[in-house]
């Protein structure tokens, strides 16, 4: 990641390649704490009820199970399905994507085709933080992404997250 390095103004820049890794890294941060708050009341609820004599909650355990299978494979198709549209535009399993930072907006470039889009900071309303990726998603849900690695190799994690929290004033979650 540079700083201050682009005839666009960008404060910061980066370069990511998206893989089917990091697609299903960002899926599985997508399953909501709620859903997962929600199947664990549930489940504890029926294992209760069995503990106190009631044998027909076993019902209730196997469509917990069930409906986290769901979810699961769920996902899994997702990732698979966005890996076929990258192999179908791209003609690889990937996407090489150029991000600039810019005080106004944000620019994405395709790397291998050259195309670009931009980017208004108040289309992004949700941050999200993986293992290896911060994640800023828009209100249609497409994601930009930004890999940690960069960040932390050239010493600009803090800076970058400062910024964001600036310019992204309709994030609700917490940026460090």
């Amino acid at each position: 990641m540079e700083s201050n390095k682009s005839e666009f103004g960008a404060v910061f820049e980066t370069e990511i390649v998206i893989t089917k890794a990091t697609i299903s890294e960002i899926l599985r941060k997508t399953i909501t704490k709620s859903v997962l708050i929600i199947a664990s009341i549930v489940l504890l609820g029926c294992i209760g009820s069995i503990i106190g004599g009631h044998y027909d909650a076993i019902f209730g355990i196997v469509l917990v199970i069930l409906f986290l299978l769901g979810v699961i494979f769920i996902q899994k198709r997702e990732v698979n399905l966005q890996v076929q549209r990258m192999q179908e535009l791209e003609g690889e399993p990937e996407l090489n994507l150029g991000i600039s930072f810019g005080y106004d907006n944000i620019r994405t470039r395709n790397l291998r085709r050259g195309g670009e889009a931009f980017l208004d900071y108040d289309a992004i309303i949700k941050f999200m933080e993986t293992k290896n990726y911060y994640v800023l998603r828009t209100i249609a849900k497409h994601n930009i992404i930004v890999g940690k690695a960069t960040l932390i190799q050239t010493q600009q994690e803090e800076a970058f997250l400062l910024f964001i929290k600036e310019k992204c004033k309709k994030v609700k979650q917490r940026i460090k």
